[in-house]
């Protein structure tokens, strides 16, 4: 997921099984993986998003529900 967030922000929902794997340029901001993380067995193929862009004054907040 490509996100450019400059002097504001953005909410992302998120499956907490998910892995999340932030490769995002912060200046001045912060990026915030807010959920409660989830454990699936060994046996099952987890699903990874990639989170690149840039994240100037602002902020990026990872949810679940």
């Amino acid at each position: 997921m490509d996100i450019r967030a400059v002097f504001g922000g953005c909410e992302i929902i998120v499956p907490s099984h998910w892995d999340v794997k932030n490769e995002m340029f912060v200046a001045l901001g912060s990026v915030e993986d807010e959920r409660v993380i989830r454990m699936t067995g060994t046996d099952q193929k987890r699903t990874q998003l990639i989170l690149r862009g840039t994240c100037v004054f602002g902020g990026v907040d990872i949810k679940s529900f």
